[in-house]
């Protein structure tokens, strides 16, 4: 009886030691490509700003706005660069646009007592900052960083410090009221502080 079960014993162990055998651990995963990681060139070593932008900085929010800009290899370098940056700019430039465009006019809707009802409309006081908020903080924009691809395309992150754009838009949105006289006299100056108060929290939430 004790040999039998000796016997059974073995068997089972002979049969799974053959079953583990049988059964290699997995091959470990190459690494991610470009494309697998969500890149746009392909690249392994193409860095995550390319792709993501400002999304690659989140310890940066309400810190600094970001663009990435892009051009084709050209023979002359320098222009490769300049065309690059200036294509990273217009990027920044239309963000830079419509967010304040967003948080201008969320601001006058909410705050239509404060508007003069027989000057120009909120909507066109909107447009006008908010095309004059980008078209300066083109100027005060910069370079962050530069990656060539493989194809010889280069690619350049700028960006431009948040407070920098708290500055303009305040002092955008205060010469425009003033110029076109947008809030009622009596109540500017409350309105300019609370719009003053909202510009700041909208862009230090890095909406």
């Amino acid at each position: 009886m004790a040999s039998r079960m000796v016997t059974v014993l073995v068997g089972l162990a002979f049969l799974a030691a053959v079953g583990c055998e049988s059964t290699p651990p997995p091959a470990p995963k190459p690494p991610q490509t470009g494309i697998e990681s969500g890149g746009v060139t392909g690249s392994a070593k193409e860095p995550v700003w390319v792709s993501q932008g400002g999304g690659a900085f989140p310890g940066d929010r309400g810190k600094f706005l970001y663009a990435v800009g892009s051009s084709a290899k050209d023979i002359n370098r320098s222009l490769t660069e300049t065309r690059a940056r200036d294509r990273g700019r217009q990027e920044l430039a239309r963000i830079i646009e419509t967010q304040v465009n967003s948080m201008i006019k969320d601001f006058m809707e909410s705050h239509k007592d404060y508007a003069d009802p027989k000057v120009a409309s909120s909507i066109e006081f909107t447009q006008i900052v908010s095309k004059s908020v980008s078209a300066a903080s083109v100027s005060g924009s910069v370079q962050r960083d530069s990656w060539a691809a493989p194809d010889g395309t280069l690619y350049v992150l700028m960006s431009l410090a948040v407070e920098d754009l708290i500055r303009l838009t305040e002092k955008a949105a205060r010469e425009e009221a003033q110029k076109k006289g947008v809030f009622i006299k009596e109540k500017a100056e409350k309105a300019f502080a609370e719009l003053d108060a909202e510009i700041e929290k909208r862009m230090k939430q890095g909406k």
